[in-house]
């Protein structure tokens, strides 16, 4: 069913349901002018009154099509799918068209969610979502003021979810359009971004200039590895005890991290000192044997 042809969707009534509120949080965020209508469990009589050309039934067994709880398919990690994560699969990419961003999504709000109403497994976002019940205990307004009142705070979340999705996403394409144009192995950013994710697995990628917050521009070892102290690549000793007389504002304890009130500087040095590796490399013959200088 393609959601412009959705004007009306159904689903039980009861307490607010963290899955019910996400489900609608999605289409209303896809299709704003769509309705919501609750039915009791135990009048589905009251569903045949509903055009099912138009109308996208919700957690009701035998009513869903596609959406049919006993029907539900499973994702290729295992995890079953429930009404919202089958949503998120079917109509994510109208409000989010890279698949990858689509898929990080997933995994970490729509799975939780999804075991969630599968098998009653409790995730921080299930467990805030349940709060919007206590004032129905309270009647200081109605259930269904409080689900909206949900929908309204998981639309927050769900944007900001996007946006910093997507942020992440350009950020990253960033730093692989500056180690395409990389020479000698020393990656330059037009900005601080987060460079970890695509330079640390580069084999051709030993250190990373960016433009200083503070003043200047700072240059960086680059790991081995995720989470390793030990780096591809190491300043020098007398960077450190000397950094004045190489044109450094400072050189960080660790002698992985330099700074300098210029950009050029900072780049000729790190040319030297690779310059420096090269001319102090061992050269052998085809049989392992030292050649001479």
């Amino acid at each position: 069913m393609a959601l412009r042809n959705i004007r009306n969707v159904v689903m039980p009534k009861g307490v607010i349901n963290p899955g019910q509120v996400l489900c609608f949080t999605l289409l209303k965020m896809i299709n704003p002018y769509i309705n919501l209508y609750w039915v009791a469990s135990d009048h589905t009589d009251e569903l045949r009154k509903y055009d099912r050309d138009n109308t996208l039934f919700l957690y009701f067994p035998g009513w869903g099509d596609k959406f049919d709880p006993l029907n539900m398919p499973t994702r290729n990690s295992g995890c079953k799918y429930s009404e919202p994560g089958l949503l998120w699969q079917i109509y994510g990419k109208e409000i989010v068209e890279d698949y990858e961003i689509r898929k990080k999504i997933d995994s970490f709000l729509f799975v939780p969610i999804d075991n969630y109403d599968n098998n009653g497994s409790m995730c921080q976002i299930a467990l805030i979502i349940k709060t919007f019940n206590i004032p129905n205990v309270t009647a200081n307004y109605s259930r269904s003021t409080g689900f909206m009142y949900a929908v309204e705070y998981m639309t927050t979340i769900l944007s900001r979810i996007i946006e910093y999705e997507d942020y992440l996403d350009r950020e990253k394409r960033e730093v692989e359009k500056a180690y395409l144009n990389a020479e000698n192995d020393i990656v330059v950013l037009p900005y601080y971004v987060r460079w970890q994710t695509v330079l640390i697995p580069k084999e051709h990628a030993l250190f990373v200039m960016y433009p200083s917050k503070k003043s200047g521009y700072s240059a960086r070892c680059i790991p081995k590895e995720f989470g390793s102290e030990e780096v591809k690549k190491e300043f020098p000793n007398d960077w450190y005890d000397n950094p004045e007389s190489y044109g450094f504002s400072m050189v960080n304890k660790d002698k992985k991290l330099v700074m300098s009130g210029s950009k050029d500087v900072l780049l000729a040095n790190l040319l030297s000192l690779l310059e420096e590796n090269d001319n102090n490399d061992i050269l052998c013959n085809d049989s392992g044997e030292i050649l001479e200088d």
